[in-house]
């Protein structure tokens, strides 16, 4: 047998364990990964955005808004949006806003 083969490979596969492992080591200690922090969502939509889409109609785009968050369920977010619904809205818009938000709860 070839003896020499067999030790190469050994420390072949042990360089790389260490390099993995060390990489490891590196991606979990890196501060923007630990758990405590939160995870900023690249998704949030601004009412800039909103204004870009809804044109005449903010608010009933807002609603509509409120609506796809509950359903992916982002709750606080179309809440906040359900929230500034009621205080702008007309009142068949308050009155929508008012039964989204009795299903949140």
């Amino acid at each position: 047998m070839d003896y020499q083969l067999y030790f190469t490979a050994i420390i072949t596969l042990l360089l790389v364990l260490y390099i993995i492992s060390t990489f490891y080591i590196k991606i979990k200690n890196k501060p923007s990964l630990k758990k405590s922090q939160p995870i900023k969502s690249p998704h949030i939509i601004t009412s800039r955005d909103i204004r870009a889409i809804a044109g005449d109609d903010m608010i009933a785009t807002q609603l509509d808004l409120a609506r796809a968050y509950m359903e992916i369920g982002k709750k606080q977010l179309a809440r906040k949006i359900l929230d500034h619904t009621i205080k702008q809205g007309n009142i068949t818009q308050q009155q929508e806003a008012k039964k989204l938000l009795r299903r949140l709860e």
